[in-house]
């Protein structure tokens, strides 16, 4: 029996071993990794590669923390908000919405303050959209609370999924 096996490993081409091997060793675990930190919605960077991520980790943590990271991770993204039918971009939202928050935060957590502030226009009441680089629309709050629950699970040291 032992003889068949290695007349049938005569029979595979080196390159093809090789390549089996070097995927193993090389290319697989790279792949791995990369998947680790996963892009919840298009024009945002993973979490842990955002320059709002890293700058969070050197701040206290704290509700008004998260807040800011939130605003600074709106702030680099390649969004659009659509606030009562204007377009702003997400860089003159987030230093708008900076601004804001030093003048009218009052201890709320981050899942308050969002529901309070960044769900529905101040003035008319409307929805307060996000239009994404692939065209699609999805509301403010929704994208805020799952960044919220995403920067919670990476606190935690819970793989992001």
């Amino acid at each position: 029996m032992r003889s068949k096996r290695i007349r049938v490993l005569k029979r595979v081409p080196i390159g093809i071993i090789f390549l089996g091997l070097s995927l193993n060793l090389f290319i697989l675990p790279h792949l791995v990794t990369a998947q680790t930190a996963p892009v919840l919605y298009p024009g945002f960077a993973p979490i842990e590669e955002s320059k709002a991520y890293l700058k969070f980790l050197e701040s206290p943590k704290s509700d008004y923390a998260k807040i800011l990271f939130l605003i600074d991770r709106f702030g680099e993204a390649d969004a659009e908000i659509i606030y009562e039918g204007y377009v702003f971009s997400t860089t003159f939202a987030a230093h708008f919405a900076r601004q804001f928050l030093s003048r009218q935060y009052r201890g709320e957590t981050p899942e308050k303050w969002i529901m309070r502030w960044c769900n529905t226009s101040v003035i008319k009441g409307e929805l307060i959209w996000v239009r994404l680089p692939n065209q699609k629309y999805k509301l403010s709050r929704e994208v805020l609370l799952e960044e919220v629950k995403v920067l919670e699970e990476c606190l935690k040291g819970k793989p992001v999924s």
